[in-house]
């Protein structure tokens, strides 16, 4: 509101000006009352307010008021009276729709050929080849400007709806993760929970005090363990699948490639380094990393061939694979498999490229730091 105002109050002030006779807007002075024509000239450029709220109904108020203006004055306005009927043309047709905009650009110039017919300073002719021109133009404007705003305004809301797409998809792919994690760590946690009774039980009766430290960990194992069976039931969606799995290994990754094979994709299977047992966390890391690889390849790649590279270097592990496709970054698993493996990456501090190679095709190129058991 107070941004229409400051619009308005120009235009409001030449046409008080204008109309007690002080100033000549367009070269002609008002005759006629003074004060009927500052009211009539203040109701006018008063609509200048409802430029952009109701923007049809000032321009269909303002028609009239300019014709008994002009009527009335035997003037024409040129600053106070043409050029708001301008911006209210151009604030129509960018706020209204299409047919609505047309039938205010018409009605405009309906009134603009009236007022010419009555104003005893203006002729037809060269009025009508000056402003008929710039109505349309402002009109074209409006419509311009309605059109960009539609853009920008689309291209927010797709980029909102990806965004929380995108979160949703990350906070997806984290829970999976994280059930995972769960299976690895509440594996390493049973084992030590049994190995810790087995020795209790192996004492003799002269180490009490070892039996009492081993009775602590075995007790705290078992919290543990059910602590993070509650907090597996609140990741999984299906409660009938919260027993712990098997996870995969980085051994079977022949195994991975033999399947990638059976569907009719060649891939080479290079192993570089001694294969060491890795601690079990880095190790599903990396078999996923490779499984979503492949997956992507077979998905979406289109590619003739592929190769698998593993190197087991002294402080990391690192899983390459690359295509001859169409080399453009996909996303395998529905959507989910670069985050994925980007989160089990950051994971463990590690590193990863993703991207387009030379001579087309794509590569994934992940490296985790060695954790050994």
């Amino acid at each position: 509101m107070l941004l229409d105002l400051v619009v308005a109050l120009p235009f409001l002030v030449v046409g008080q000006l204008t109309g007690w006779g002080v100033i000549a807007d367009g070269g002609t002075r008002f005759q006629g009352s003074h004060p009927v024509n500052a009211a009539l000239a203040l109701f006018f450029d008063g609509l200048l307010v409802l430029r952009r709220r109701a923007p049809l109904v000032a321009l269909a108020l303002m028609l009239p008021i300019g014709i008994a203006q002009t009527s009335y004055g035997e003037a024409s306005a040129f600053f106070s009276g043409f050029v708001p009927v301008v911006l209210v043309v151009s604030s129509a047709a960018m706020r209204a729709p299409r047919r609505w905009s047309l039938a205010a650009a018409a009605w405009a110039l309906g009134g603009l050929v009236v007022i010419i017919a009555i104003a005893p300073d203006l002729t037809m002719t060269n009025e009508l080849s000056f402003s008929g021109p710039i109505i349309v133009l402002a009109w074209a404007l409006g419509r311009y400007l309605r059109a960009r705003d539609q853009r920008t305004h689309r291209a927010e809301t797709q980029a909102a709806t990806l965004a929380a797409a995108s979160e949703r998809v990350l906070e997806e792919e984290r829970a999976r993760i994280a059930r995972e994690l769960h299976d690895v760590i509440a594996h390493s946690v049973s084992v030590m929970v049994v190995q810790a009774g087995a020795a209790r039980t192996l004492l003799t009766d002269d180490t009490e005090a070892a039996r009492e430290a081993l009775l602590a960990v075995e007790r705290s194992g078992r919290q543990a363990l059910e602590e993070m069976r509650r907090l597996l039931g609140i990741l999984r969606r299906d409660q009938r699948d919260a027993e712990l799995l098997p996870q995969p290994s980085l051994a079977a990754a022949h195994l991975l490639v033999d399947q990638v094979r059976a569907t009719g994709l060649p891939v080479a299977l290079d192993i570089e380094g001694s294969p060491r047992p890795l601690a079990p966390g880095v190790d599903l890391s990396a078999y996923r990393i490779l499984q979503e690889a492949l997956t992507n390849i077979v998905k979406h790649a289109n590619a003739s061939s592929a190769s698998v590279r593993l190197r087991f270097g002294t402080t990391a592990v690192e899983v390459e694979v690359e295509d001859d496709g169409r080399g453009r970054a996909q996303n395998g698993n529905g959507g989910h498999g670069l985050i994925g493996m980007r989160e089990r990456v950051e994971l463990y501090g590690g590193e990863i490229e993703t991207g387009p190679r030379e001579g087309g095709g794509f590569r994934v190129r992940a490296r985790l730091p060695v954790q050994t058991e």
